[in-house]
């Protein structure tokens, strides 16, 4: 699964004006997340808009969910 994310890394790095190793390392993971969810079938800003609005209202991080079966 490593492989599908890492080339991104260098181009998030070298292009997105992060300005430093740790803002490209926070956005990989979060482009990893997003990458993830919407392999598991699922809206990632979605998800990720609903995952804050729990957080700010509960102050503990939802697990993400599981990929989207036929059964739903």
């Amino acid at each position: 699964m490593g492989e599908v994310f890492r080339p991104w890394y260098n181009d998030i790095l070298n292009s997105y004006g992060n300005g430093s190793e740790r803002g490209a390392q926070i956005q990989l993971l979060l482009m990893n997340i997003m990458r993830t969810l919407k392999m598991r079938g699922h809206n990632p800003v979605q998800i990720l808009l609903n995952s804050l609005k729990s957080y700010v209202r509960s102050g503990k991080l939802a697990p993400l969910p599981t990929k989207i079966t036929a059964n739903g």
